[in-house]
């Protein structure tokens, strides 16, 4: 099974568990006393009925497509290996004003649905410890955890039709969606001291005829004054690849990643922008060079 998306820091942890549900809320109609009216102001309104049923019907059928082919993203993923560069930044000021701490490279292989790190680099220097133990905040397993989890059933994600975008260059129907701090699998834990389940909210940007997701973005909701992070959200953006070794297919796979985090009693706020690229099939002697 695919690993969960999870941030490890050296003040806080950000990671998800495999859970998840769908359940449809697009429009609701309820059944009230009409007052005296016209016969046909009376028509018009069993008119108005029916094409909100038929909108409600419509919405959850590609509601459940989207859900479809976000479970089957990981199912149907090649055997590849890429390099994931993530840029890791500090703001003490609270002003957006990022000051980049280093950059890690690292080769990110995806073998039998599981991803393993090698030949990570810190500032282009070969560093021997494993890349999940690296100090400061690093990021893995964001290949279609966070995308699956959320349509997972388990997860009860509550979904609704926001508006049209474009994004990539194509027109993009973007949900909303929300999900209880009870069915939720994101989990925020500080110093090894606090951790908490949360609720969180977000939207995904969807290709209205294919069901592809090609950008997401989820932050948490309600955290408690009480504990330690006031603020977390992540966003991951997906695009068709080729992959090297595979001619004549292409692959929705993610190409960038942006994880922002903030503690409660200070403006610290940490933030990595990562970057995947160099798709190829993987081998055992496939050889990733640094950038």
């Amino acid at each position: 099974m695919l690993a969960p998306l999870r941030c490890q820091y050296s003040f806080y942890c950000l990671r998800s568990v495999a859970l998840g549900s769908i359940l449809f809320l697009w429009l609701t109609t309820g059944q009230t006393k009409l007052p005296p009216v016209t016969f046909a102001a009376a028509a018009g309104a069993q008119l108005s009925t029916a094409s909100a049923e038929t909108a409600s019907r419509n919405w959850e059928q590609w509601t459940e497509e989207v859900r479809k082919r976000s479970l089957e993203f990981t199912d149907h993923l090649p055997d590849f290996i890429c390099t994931q560069v993530t840029r890791r930044f500090n703001d003490e000021t609270g002003q957006g004003q990022w000051m980049l701490e280093d950059t890690v490279e690292a080769a990110l292989s995806f073998h039998d649905n599981k991803e393993t790190y090698s030949k990570v680099r810190q500032n282009g220097q070969l560093i021997l410890k494993p890349f999940e133990s690296l100090g400061g905040t690093v990021s893995f397993g964001e290949f279609g955890s966070l995308l699956r989890v959320l349509f997972l059933r388990e997860t009860h994600a509550r979904f609704s039709r926001l508006r049209e975008d474009v994004f990539q260059g194509k027109k993009l129907i973007v949900m909303g969606f929300e999900v209880d701090q009870e069915n939720s699998s994101w989990v925020l834990s500080f110093k090894n001291t606090h951790s908490l389940k949360v609720a969180y909210e977000g939207e995904a940007w969807v290709d209205e005829n294919d069901q592809v997701v090609f950008r997401i973005w989820q932050q948490a909701k309600g955290l408690p004054r009480n504990f330690p992070i006031a603020y977390s959200r992540t966003q991951i953006e997906f695009d068709r690849v080729s992959v090297r070794g595979l001619p004549g297919v292409s692959f929705v796979l993610p190409t960038r990643a942006d994880f922002i985090s903030r503690e409660r009693n200070s403006q610290l706020t940490s933030r990595n922008i990562i970057q995947f690229r160099d798709y190829q099939k993987f081998t055992s002697d496939v050889l990733i060079r640094p950038q």
